[in-house]
């Protein structure tokens, strides 16, 4: 069986590395930071994992070739997994050196998130790398970052223990998403493999140039559809996807520096503008950029994260987490909260015909993530739940007890979803070009909103704004007179 704590002479082996700053320690997890510079005898040497299992997030982009296995270019969009023992070699690729996150992980836990992953040696790894989903790196960036700023008191120490096992079930489990990948002839898995790692490594040193699919494929002596095609297949990402996480992941860290600009940042790394960078940056981790860099104490880090896991924690296959309103299959039951965690008081719901096409538009049109979809018979949909910037909406395909019946139906619609964008002209001409019909043309009202309606391919109708000044009640009554005068003259 393997041992269910940390062997105190590991820590200690970790902890004299002078390349290494210890950030948290309990009995199963020891997470700290490792900063190799482009000096280090680590470069030119063989290096090993000889003080246990660990997992690994990239903060520089390095390519690293582990004994038996062909070198992977690891960056911030993947997790590197390295066994006990585990040899391997380092190659520089970005000037600043190797610089990383690491959680030193007790092979009992290990084997209680991957119980498949156990052998008659012990437990190990199945695969080296594997992708990492946003939610996930953001969570881990605010872990660190509060410890950083704010050791972790005493009565914290179990909060940041869940935290950290909700991490690693997630971050584990994607990385076995990819695992089936196999090709028929090893020597053609091989060549894929080479062409994915030389894009990720054109990808690193060219990310703030606007390449286009077929300019990377060329330069990796390719074409744009294969490339396409093998690339998500070894990664987990689009091509276009995998260097838009890159860059974003990137500018969060950079967030935390006050001195950072943010208009400069958006042009450094490839964005048209700053509110092109505002509204990728939101769809990804949910909010602005303005609301990471107000959150400049620990305790306020912890509670962003604290939310995070709570929202995350029924998916993750670690039975120990609490936290989240969930049955737990070691006896006993949580106590259920009324309004569950991840929902508002109040939800929109759409009644739409064809509501799997619907999820689609709203894709499109309004960059929303699919959370729920449970499927009724005949191919419909009985219930959907999508996430647009930090709101929920739900919908599904009209049935004959609801009393809820679609625009379709009705002629029309007595109610409409108001909606707030960083960039109101962007997002109508977006919901436009998705095949929504403008109802009332984007101007800015007396209120203080830059505001428009758009209808969309399934009768519902969107109120879509900007707020754009901050305005008194009394400015705003001022106003309203002036333009009810105006549009009764």
């Amino acid at each position: 069986m393997a041992p269910a704590a940390l062997d105190p002479a590991d820590v200690e082996r970790v902890r004299r590395d002078r390349a290494v700053r210890l950030l948290f320690e309990s009995d199963e997890i020891c997470v700290g930071e490792f900063h190799c510079s482009p000096r280090d005898w680590r470069w030119s040497s063989e290096n090993c994992a000889d003080e246990g299992h660990f997992v690994v997030f990239p903060g520089t982009t390095v390519q690293i070739a582990p004994a038996g296995s062909e070198p992977v270019v690891t960056d911030q969009n993947q997790v590197m997994l390295y066994n006990r023992d585990q040899t391997y070699h380092r190659r520089l690729v970005d000037p600043r050196g190797d610089h990383c996150v690491f959680l030193l992980v007790a092979a009992g836990l290990l084997s209680e998130v991957l119980p498949g992953a156990e052998t008659q040696s012990g437990f190990r790894f199945p695969v080296t790398h594997g992708p990492v989903r946003a939610s996930a790196y953001l969570l881990q960036r605010l872990l660190v970052r509060g410890l950083r700023t704010e050791p972790a008191p005493s009565n914290d120490r179990m909060q940041l223990e869940e935290a950290f096992y909700l991490l690693l079930g997630r971050v584990l489990t994607d990385a076995l998403c990819l695992r089936h990948v196999r090709a028929a002839r090893e020597q053609t898995e091989r060549m894929h493999a080479g062409v994915v790692e030389d894009t990720k490594l054109l990808l690193a040193s060219r990310l703030g140039e606007n390449l286009s699919l077929g300019e990377i494929a060329r330069a990796v002596f390719t074409s744009g559809f294969h490339l396409a095609r093998i690339f998500r297949r070894h990664t987990g990402f689009g091509v276009h996807e995998y260097r838009d996480q890159l860059r974003l992941r990137l500018a969060l860290d950079r967030l935390f520096d006050p001195s950072t600009e943010l208009s400069s940042l958006a042009h450094e790394l490839g964005y048209a503008s700053h509110s092109h960078f505002t509204s990728s940056f939101r769809r990804v981790f949910g909010a602005a950029p303005s609301a990471f860099r107000k959150r400049s104490s620990a305790a306020e880090h912890r509670s962003l994260y604290e939310t995070l896991a709570r929202r995350r924690a029924a998916s993750v296959p670690v039975t120990r987490i609490v936290g989240a309103s969930f049955t737990s299959n070691q006896g006993g039951t949580m106590a259920t909260k009324a309004i569950p965690e991840g929902y508002h008081t109040l939800t929109p719901y759409l009644a739409v015909h064809d509501a799997a096409k619907a999820i689609e538009y709203y894709k499109k049109a309004f960059g929303a993530k699919e959370r729920v979809r449970m499927e009724a018979p005949g191919g419909t949909i009985g219930h959907a739940e999508l996430e647009i910037g930090d709101s929920l909406v739900m919908l599904s395909d009209p049935f004959p007890q609801a009393n809820t019946k679609p625009p379709t139906e009705l002629g029309g619609t007595s109610a409409s979803v108001f909606m707030y964008v960083e960039d109101v002209d962007a997002v109508v001409k977006q919901a436009v070009d998705a095949g929504a019909t403008v109802t009332m043309e984007v101007a800015d009202q007396f209120w203080g909103d830059r505001f428009g309606t758009v209808s969309d391919p399934f009768g519902h109708t969107w109120s879509i704004a900007t707020h754009v000044e901050d305005l008194s009640p009394e400015e705003i009554a001022e106003r309203g007179k002036a333009a009810m005068a105006a549009m009764s003259s």
